[in-house]
């Protein structure tokens, strides 16, 4: 089996083209023509980690993808990257194991930031404004990066726990263009922003309710496993639109799920990017009212990118 490395990959992965691929993987997803059991998941306490196992086939793909992703949120004091893993894809007519993708992560960060841009870009389709980014770790740089590369220039600020991430943040966004200052107070950061974007493995909420403003859009990417926690479930209470990747998946796992099982949203009225896509009106009033994007990883994006690098070097 041919094993393909994380350079080989990046030198492969057109943005642009990926961003497609994602899409479609959204509306895909939501009209039934994708086969995605439920996520694999191990959760470490220390050090605090955990580990997604996630597959996918869509149909009519000539192959299918099982990926393994880890995140351990202490190793950049150890001079290592937080996330790391590798994707195998196999021939769907046969089974065949045919490249195993040694990307270390890759795959993951861009298709998670990738479907970022599209849950903020449907949340603010009229423009951004001011971009808030709550953390200072990988996808809190992909985000930012990909919304102003694909997107058009965005302002932005940013607000970290660890204030130590902050001025080496500032310092290479800023070496890519981007207008960005750092914030110490998270309260004061969301009030100058128009678009939030969380990016934490925080287990309890880092953003009160009373702190956004009408007409501000939210994009949840921390929460992707049972525990963690960025957003005060009273603010779904607020929203006038929410949007979820997986219906399934965010009512189980994800950032709305501690307002489903509180009472304060219906699972009813939770609205799929995919569908969004599609034309399915979610929000009334677009320009005014809260919306939130929660995003807990689709299978079929992680199949998708990985049948663009097959390829692009098969």
């Amino acid at each position: 089996m041919r094993i393909i490395d994380r350079e080989q990959i990046a030198q492969v992965l057109d943005l642009n083209a990926a961003l497609g691929e994602i899409e479609r993987a959204f509306r895909l997803y939501s009209a039934g023509e994708v086969t995605m059991p439920s996520v694999g998941y191990l959760g470490f306490e220390d050090p605090p980690g955990d580990c997604h196992i996630k597959a996918a086939h869509v149909h009519g793909e000539p192959i299918f993808a099982v990926k393994v992703a880890s995140g351990f949120y202490r190793n950049p004091a150890r001079g290592l990257p937080s996330s790391n893993g590798l994707v195998m894809v196999f021939c769907a007519e046969t089974g065949t194991p045919l490249v195993l993708l040694d990307d270390k992560g890759l795959i993951t960060d861009v298709r998670t930031a990738l479907a970022g841009v599209v849950a903020s870009s449907l949340g603010h389709p009229f423009g951004f404004g001011t971009v808030g980014i709550v953390g200072a770790g990988t996808q809190a740089r992909l985000q930012l990066e990909y919304l102003h590369r694909l997107r058009g220039p965005v302002q932005a600020r940013v607000w970290s726990r660890s204030t130590d991430e902050l001025e080496p943040y500032v310092s290479e966004l800023r070496t890519k263009g981007i207008d960005v200052e750092a914030r110490n107070d998270l309260q004061e950061l969301c009030a100058e922003c128009d678009t939030l974007i969380t990016t934490t493995p925080a287990t309890s909420p880092l953003i009160e309710s009373a702190w956004v403003s009408a007409g501000t859009h939210i994009t949840a990417v921390g929460a992707d496993a049972e525990g963690k926690q960025e957003l005060d479930p009273a603010l779904f209470g607020r929203a006038r639109g929410i949007l979820v990747d997986s219906r399934n998946q965010c009512v189980d796992h994800a950032e709305v799920c501690h307002a489903v099982k509180a009472g304060i949203v219906e699972q009813e009225l939770l609205v799929e990017i995919g569908e969004a896509l599609a034309g399915q009106d979610w929000q009334l009033n677009p320009k005014g009212d809260i919306t939130i994007a929660d995003l807990s990883g689709l299978g079929a994006s992680d199949a998708m990118m990985a049948r663009l690098v097959w390829d692009a070097l098969a």
